[in-house]
C-alpha cells in the first residue's frame, strides 16, 4: 500500500503586506535620519561657539596681559579708539603691535598676507627696539617713512573668524577698558554682518549650526605689572 503524505500549505507574505512593511521601515529610518541630522547640527553648534569663545578669551586675555605691562598705549580719541595709517587699522601697546583687518573672514587654505585688505584678521607683532608706534608695513619695495614691516607676526584668529572689533579705550588716566567681538562663519548666516554692536546669527537651525558671535569686555589698569 502506497502512503501519500500531503504537504502543509505554505504561507508568506502578500504583496501589500511587503509595502506596508517597507513603508513603515522608510519612516522609521526618516525619523532615525532626522535625529541623527538635528544631533549633529546642535554638535556642531556647540563646536562652533565653544571655538569662537575660545579665540575671543585669547585676545582678550593677550590684550590685557599686554595693557597691564605696558609703559604707553597708542591710540586716539574717537569713536574706534585706532589709529589709522599706510591704511592700516592697528594698535600699539608697549612694543606690541595690534594689526586689524575688521570684517575680514580668515580663509587659513589661502597663503598668509598681511598687505592692507589681505587674508589676515587681527595680527600681533613686536615693534624692534624702541621704535615710536610705527604703521605696519608689508611690502617687499621698502616701507614708507614711519613705518615699520611686520616683525614675528602671529595671527590670532583661527579659520572662517572674523574680528568685528577690537576697542582699548581710555576711561579715566590708566584705565581702559578692553572690548572684543568675533564672528565666525560666512557672510549670508548673518544679520547686520556689517555692524560690530548688532550682528548675530541668523537663519534656520541647519545655517545656524555654523554660526557663532561672541562678545566680551573688561577692564584693566596700565602698566600695573611695569
Amino acid at each position: 500500500m502506497i502512503i501519500v503524505m500531503k504537504r502543509a500549505p505554505q504561507k508568506g507574505f502578500t504583496i501589500v503586506e511587503l509595502m506596508i512593511a517597507s513603508a513603515v521601515f522608510s519612516i522609521i529610518l526618516l525619523v532615525a535620519l532626522a535625529g541623527f541630522t538635528s544631533i549633529g547640527r546642535i554638535f556642531y553648534k556647540g563646536v562652533t561657539i565653544n571655538q569662537t569663545q575660545d579665540i575671543t578669551n585669547q585676545i582678550l586675555s593677550d590684550v590685557t596681559q599686554h595693557v597691564q605691562s605696558a609703559a604707553s598705549i597708542s591710540s586716539n580719541s574717537g569713536s574706534t579708539h585706532y589709529l589709522t595709517a599706510n591704511g592700516y587699522n592697528y594698535y600699539c601697546v608697549g612694543g606690541t603691535r595690534y594689526t586689524l583687518n575688521l570684517m575680514h573672514q580668515l580663509d587659513t587654505s589661502q597663503a598668509e598676507d598681511y598687505s592692507v585688505g589681505g587674508n589676515f584678521g587681527l595680527v600681533r607683532d613686536q615693534l624692534p627696539g624702541s621704535t615710536a608706534c610705527a604703521a605696519p608695513c608689508a611690502t617687499s619695495s621698502g616701507c614708507p617713512s614711519g613705518s615699520v614691516s611686520f616683525n614675528k607676526p602671529i595671527e590670532m584668529l583661527a579659520n572662517r573668524m572674523r574680528l568685528m572689533k577690537l576697542d582699548i579705550a581710555s576711561v579715566n588716566g590708566q584705565l581702559y577698558n578692553v572690548s572684543v567681538t568675533v564672528a565666525f562663519g560666512d557672510d549670508d548666516v548673518f544679520s547686520n554682518p556689517t555692524d560690530p554692536n548688532t550682528i548675530e546669527c541668523k537663519g534656520s537651525e541647519a545655517s545656524q549650526a555654523f554660526c557663532a558671535v561672541n562678545r566680551l569686555s573688561t577692564g584693566v589698569y596700565q602698566g600695573l605689572h611695569s
